[in-house]
């Protein structure tokens, strides 16, 4: 079960039907989060997190359905929010079309055109030639300094090309983490598979 009408044609809130469902052993995707106003790494915190139905060490889900129950849209129709993974989009984005790629957060769209590998392999460089070494003392550092250069090399690029956005600098941080990962996995302990 996933949602509950009313009689009336409004959706039940999931506190009240998950205890009803409860009482009569009727299985219900659980609420994995509940957060006044949660910011973006909240909730792809409870994204990256979702392993409803998965068997251990399979990955996580594909997102989470983001809801507040009451609320509706200038047309009075209620409407959830939805929230994937960047791996189901990649995985999936000839079959959804388009717009999956469209619904990235400025933030994202910015670390994505504006952090390539060469300047996260630069700063590698210039971490591994000042101490000799790269290691895993040196991740805070080298995290550091790739949000650093992208916001003093990179920002005033991205400004014009998106038109003034509104930018919020704590998930520009979290999406350039991620960016990170993504580009130097071996610099993280996660293998690479390729064909041979």
């Amino acid at each position: 079960m996933f949602d509950v009408l009313t009689p009336a044609g409004e959706f039940m809130h999931y506190d009240e039907y998950s205890a009803i469902l409860e009482t009569y052993g009727v299985r219900f995707i659980p609420c994995t989060l509940k957060s006044r106003n949660p910011t973006y790494e909240i909730l792809l915190k409870a994204t990256e997190n979702n392993r409803y139905l998965l068997q251990e060490n399979s990955g996580v889900g594909e997102g989470i359905v983001i809801k507040q129950y009451g609320w509706k849209n200038r047309f009075q129709r209620t409407t959830w929010a939805k929230l994937i993974t960047n791996t189901f989009k990649d995985k999936h984005i000839e079959t959804m079309g388009g717009s999956v790629v469209n619904a990235k957060l400025v933030e994202e769209e910015i670390v994505d055109e504006f952090m390539t590998v060469h300047m996260v392999e630069k700063i590698v460089a210039k971490i591994r030639n000042d101490q000799g070494q790269f290691g895993a003392r040196n991740i805070p550092q080298f995290l550091g300094q790739a949000y650093h250069d992208l916001v003093t090399e990179e920002l005033w690029q991205a400004v014009k090309k998106h038109k003034q956005p509104k930018v919020d600098f704590k998930t520009l941080n979290h999406c350039a983490i991620r960016r990170v990962k993504a580009l130097m996995p071996e610099l993280f302990g996660v293998a690479i598979a390729q064909s041979a």
